[in-house]
């Protein structure tokens, strides 16, 4: 949906952690996004350390639908290091898959920013290769005008990030984006 309403060009500003890659798209990178293996608390390998994921894969993973952006970023992971699972159960949601993980339904590569802190119920496994380092962007399209509130907006973000969202997590590309916009 985002997507579409992207080549529509229905608004200034989108958020995307896998920009698209269109000769119209400009993109600037405001935060770090981890992709975590989380496991139910329980898990036999919960205390572990320095799991190889080869340990890991003929347990059942829960995963997004097609077409999402920490999927495709899992299977390209996946291709690249020459493995494929054994076992998989599509789900519609980040917080249906922390359900199910949780419950022991299996193992799940997740957002960090979607692990509530206070959730005791799900850990986050030490897997060698992991977290997956991705990132989340502000888009714009070049081929049009900016809204001035929104090249304010990107302005403000870009002198503000590590202010509000910290220094573990900012990472501030903006200024590519802002020289491909004015």
């Amino acid at each position: 949906q985002v997507l579409r309403r992207f080549e529509q060009g229905q608004d200034d500003l989108y958020v995307f952690s896998h920009p698209p890659s269109l000769e119209h798209a400009c993109a600037g990178r405001f935060l770090l996004n981890p992709l975590t293996l989380v496991a139910p608390a329980g898990h036999p390998l919960a205390q572990q350390r320095k799991i190889s994921f080869s340990d890991l894969k003929q347990q059942r993973f829960l995963l997004r639908e097609q077409g999402s952006a920490t999927r495709m970023l899992f299977e390209s992971w996946l291709q690249t290091h020459g493995m494929t699972l054994s076992s998989s159960l599509q789900m519609a949601s980040n917080e249906a898959i922390r359900v199910g993980v949780s419950s022991g339904m299996g193992l799940a590569v997740l957002s960090s920013h979607v692990l509530p802190t206070h959730d005791q119920s799900i850990v986050a496994l030490d897997v060698e290769d992991f977290p997956i380092e991705s990132h989340w962007y502000f888009i714009a399209r070049n081929d049009r005008h900016i809204a001035p509130a929104a090249l304010g907006f990107l302005r403000f973000a870009e002198q503000h990030l590590e202010t509000y969202l910290g220094k573990k997590w900012a990472r501030n590309g903006l200024n590519e984006l802002l020289s491909k916009l004015v």
